[in-house]
């Protein structure tokens, strides 16, 4: 039996971090013509992804370049793949280091990148998208923020988010107010097909620039989603701040 994707979304973040043997990854850039820039992407494909219209694979989406070297994705899932543990896997990570925090935070600008740039590129370079459930969109901070927006948005083709410190206290289009904009979105509307992995710093207690503390955004996402009845996993990585690399690497319990 296949494992669902966000079993594979945790599978990947307990894995050690693989440094040595990075993978073959491809590099592109996609014409964004909402921005008005081209837009640097890395593709990889684990072994065993054919192209055929009837394999089964997963498609995660990164909204950072840090998922590369950083946190070695693709070299994670190169083991895991190798190693039986998860189906073949193919990992598209953008670069997003020319907008501001603001640039994309429950912007529906960014949102347009996807629909109108975004997804036609994945469909022309990969022939196809798996099924929704086999699809996650994934980022930290903003990031994180970001996947959940863009999951909220397109249910019809990301079916699993995974954010990592994600900045869930931020309004709409990038505002400070109101304060935690898609939380109340996710409470006040039907709930959609989507499945969630959200964690945290437990040590991400500062002030956002609203008054929001960081972590407390967090987990009144988790409780929107328990009363929503949402699939979903919620983790408070102990001692850990706001740091990628403290998330990617600790242990957990």
């Amino acid at each position: 039996m296949q494992r669902p994707a966000i079993a594979i979304l945790i599978a990947i973040l307990l894995a050690p971090v693989a440094r040595a043997e990075q993978p073959a990854v491809e590099t592109f850039a996609i014409d964004d013509t909402t921005y008005g820039l081209q837009r640097p992407v890395w593709l990889y494909k684990s072994p065993g992804t054919t192209g055929s219209a009837r394999q089964t694979y997963n498609l995660f989406v990164f909204l950072q370049s840090e998922y590369v070297n950083e946190l070695a994705v693709p070299a994670t899932l190169q083991k895991l793949v190798a190693a039986g543990e998860i189906p073949p896997t193919i990992a598209v990570v953008l670069d997003t280091s020319t907008e501001r925090p603001t640039d994309i935070a429950n912007r529906a600008k960014f949102d347009r990148f996807v629909t109108a740039n975004l997804l036609p590129w994945l469909r022309a370079k990969l022939g196809r998208l798996p099924e929704p459930k086999n699809v996650v969109i994934a980022g930290f901070s903003v990031g994180g923020l970001t996947a959940a927006y863009i999951a909220y948005r397109h249910p019809d083709v990301f079916g699993n988010v995974l954010a990592q410190s994600g900045a869930f206290w931020r309004g709409n289009e990038g505002a400070n107010d109101p304060p935690e904009w898609l939380t109340n979105e996710l409470r006040n509307n039907p709930r959609l097909p989507l499945r969630f992995y959200i964690e945290v710093g437990s040590e991400e207690t500062r002030r956002s620039p609203n008054g929001v503390i960081f972590v407390e955004a967090n987990r009144r996402l988790r409780d929107t989603l328990a009363m929503k009845e949402y699939v979903f996993r919620y983790s408070e990585v102990p001692r850990n701040i706001h740091d990628p690399e403290h998330l990617r690497i600790s242990g957990r319990s």
